[in-house]
């Protein structure tokens, strides 16, 4: 694989979009796509017409997007940013584009999208919203509770040690500026908040907001500057046997897909751990995070729910997770926002909550079971970057 450097980001103020629901739609995708399109551009230094490559996220279909924005490229798809990701390096890699913006755009609290039961937006592909409906499980929501709850019978977390990773995001969330929610909150907070899917709380709960988030993608090779961020490595491993009965998420919680992850990116990275400033996880629901780190192997077997109360993902802490506040308390971006921060911290711009001497990330997903790995570094002197 051909390093890809991430040479422009962009992303809006979710904070000051953040509004009251309402009857009437306060945005939409295609306008705060845009957005945070003309940020990255600007970010990256480049012009409009240098890109030819386009990945649109998946509120926002390929061509219309292209069209809104001006664009003429001779590659694109539309995605979410996981596929997103591998395909634009993937083209990158074969010649098929050489500079891919990468735009996500989405309203779903001014147009009140449903997330969950027969209407919710996706019904129709997802069976976790229609199929197990008669049972209670009309959301991804109602499963994850199934994967808390397994997770406490079995005495590998317990309710205070899964808080840690509400209260540690928040803290982080409370020094980003951009961050729908900021006011810091402890224990006693946490576990008075009502559950939503019992054994989950409003806390466990991702933001439902509006934004737009865009990257610029180029080839290593054709970037001059002295300080790069680069995709050095990534990987994927998809759990489809048995994905409709859930046991690959509930009971086996794809460990194996995270472990051949792991492995496979530190093929590329004999060091390990060693060296991984923060790790970053697609968070839609709090327990995604000790799912990822028992998978990867961040902790040892059995021992995720020490790891969350020693305070390990906290500033300061031995392995920083989520700095942002993720999608729990930054902003709902579906993982597009992940992305932003690793490349901030990585630039050593990210003010208040700046992971000391941090050099390599991680970022992990495994919300459906199509469990993705990327291995970004920083190449060059921080004190350069922009």
């Amino acid at each position: 694989m051909i390093p890809v450097c991430v040479v422009g980001i962009g992303d809006t103020d979710y904070r000051q979009l953040y509004r009251p629901r309402s009857s009437q739609p306060q945005y939409d995708p295609y306008g705060l796509a845009a957005r945070a399109f003309l940020a990255a551009v600007d970010d990256a230094g480049i012009e409009k017409r240098e890109i030819d490559g386009l990945v649109a996220g998946v509120p926002t279909p390929y061509n219309r997007l292209a069209q809104v924005l001006g664009l003429e490229p001779q590659w694109g798809i539309t995605a979410d940013v996981h596929s997103g990701l591998l395909a634009a390096i993937g083209a990158i890699n074969a010649g098929l584009a050489s500079c891919v913006a990468m735009i996500y755009g989405q309203a779903g609290r001014s147009l009140g999208v449903s997330y969950g039961g027969i209407s919710a937006q996706g019904a129709d592909r997802f069976l976790a919203y229609t199929y197990y409906s008669p049972f209670g499980f009309t959301s991804q929501g109602a499963i994850y509770a199934m994967v808390a709850q397994r997770m406490l019978s079995e005495g590998i977390l317990t309710p205070e040690q899964l808080a840690q990773v509400s209260i540690s995001q928040r803290d982080y969330a409370s020094r980003n500026g951009r961050a729908v929610m900021q006011e810091p909150i402890d224990l006693s907070q946490y576990m008075k908040s009502r559950y939503v899917a019992e054994p989950l709380r409003l806390l466990d709960y991702c933001l439902v907001n509006d934004g737009g988030v865009a990257l610029i993608l180029r080839r290593a090779e054709d970037v001059t500057d002295k300080v790069t961020i680069q995709i050095t490595a990534a990987a994927r491993s998809d759990a489809t046997k048995q994905a409709d009965t859930l046991v690959p998420r509930v009971v086996h919680r794809y460990r194996r897909q995270y472990s051949a992850v792991a492995e496979r990116l530190f093929q590329r990275r004999p060091s390990g751990w060693a060296g991984i400033g923060a790790l970053y996880i697609y968070d839609s629901f709090s327990i995604h995070v000790p799912m990822a780190l028992e998978g990867l192997g961040a902790c040892e077997h059995g021992s995720v729910g020490e790891f969350l109360e020693n305070g390990e993902m906290a500033r300061g802490g031995r392995l920083p997770i989520n700095t942002h506040g993720g999608n729990l308390s930054e902003s709902y971006m579906q993982g597009w926002n992940h992305q932003v921060e690793v490349v901030r911290q990585l630039r050593g711009e990210a003010d208040g909550r700046q992971v000391p001497g941090i050099k390599t990330a991680m970022y992990v997903s495994g919300g459906g079971g199509e469990v993705l790995g990327l291995l970004y570094e920083r190449i060059g002197d921080a004190r350069e970057a922009k």
